[in-house]
């Protein structure tokens, strides 16, 4: 059994050691019993592993979720491919991709890039989708010259705000509004509700 390991030029005394640049390096092996042995191993650098990284825009259910590889690697050298495994979606091999998630939670992100020497480095992380509100109201009171009072009935993860616009040229960002409507008709009232994670509705 081995007692100890010394790796040189590094000094570590662990199994591994950090490569780094090229050369000989040495493992020397000590047994309990006071034996020892030693290895050379040739080491040939061809560069150096990108430093992966990724944006989004905001990510919600029903949306398209843009991912824009932000990688960087060395001067000299350049990005040449792209490999994304996004939740259950094909692969996909560009540095700007995207994709539409059919509902909200919580996905895996693995990004794998490779430089024009042949390095490569992967990140595995995991992108939130935020849920859409879900958008409903209610209107009470439809009398001329008096008040409309309408409820706002939006659900919604978190917070919310809300834009209304009322048929007749009239809007509000109030959450539940009153309107006086000033002439007999028809009226096409519109709420939009956005979440507090930017989700629209």
């Amino acid at each position: 059994l081995i007692e100890t390991n010394l790796w040189e030029p590094s000094n570590d005394t662990t199994l591994y050691t950090s490569i780094i640049s090229s050369g000989n390096y040495i493992i020397n092996a000590i047994s309990y019993n006071g034996c020892t042995a030693s290895d050379t191993i040739n080491i040939n650098m061809i560069g150096f592993a990108p430093n992966v990284g990724y944006s989004t825009n905001i990510v919600c259910e029903k949306n398209i979720a843009i991912f824009t590889d932000t990688s960087t690697t060395l001067v000299g050298d350049s990005l040449t491919s792209w490999y994304w495994n996004i939740a259950n979606f094909p692969a996909l091999t560009n540095s700007v991709v995207s994709v539409t998630f059919d509902s909200a939670g919580t996905f895996p992100v693995v990004l794998t890039v490779i430089s024009s020497n042949g390095c490569s480095n992967t990140l595995a992380s995991q992108i939130v989708v935020n849920p859409l509100p879900v958008v409903n109201f209610d209107v009470a009171g439809n009398c001329l010259g008096e008040n409309t009072f309408i409820t706002n009935l939006t659900s919604v993860l978190g917070s919310y705000t809300s834009f209304w616009s009322f048929g007749d040229d009239s809007i509000s960002n109030i959450i539940t509004p009153t309107h006086v409507f000033q002439s007999l008709g028809f009226y096409n009232v519109k709420l939009i509700s956005t979440s507090s994670y930017g989700c629209v509705d």
